[in-house]
């Protein structure tokens, strides 16, 4: 593996996805456990600075977003 992969890797092992955070709050919080994924954005909000999924405070009604992403495209899926 030349030094540009071995870079490249670095970088993708250390990143941390949206779904990846979601199964670190799922180890760590016992309550996130009762909510399905798409359910997750409605109790909690995604810290894009620590990428980690944090508690909503104020329990208003909210919209939440999870994109999909089909495995043929699979640029866009690896980064997810």
């Amino acid at each position: 593996m030349n030094n540009s992969n071995n870079n490249c890797f670095k970088a993708v092992k250390g990143y941390k996805s949206i779904l990846i955070a979601y199964y670190n709050l799922n180890i760590n919080n016992i309550n996130a456990r009762n909510y399905l994924y798409n359910e997750i954005p409605e109790h909690y909000w995604f810290d894009l600075k620590t990428r980690e999924w944090k508690l909503r405070h104020r329990q208003r009604h909210t919209i939440g977003r999870i994109f999909t992403v089909l495995p043929m495209n699979v640029e866009l899926f690896l980064l997810c």
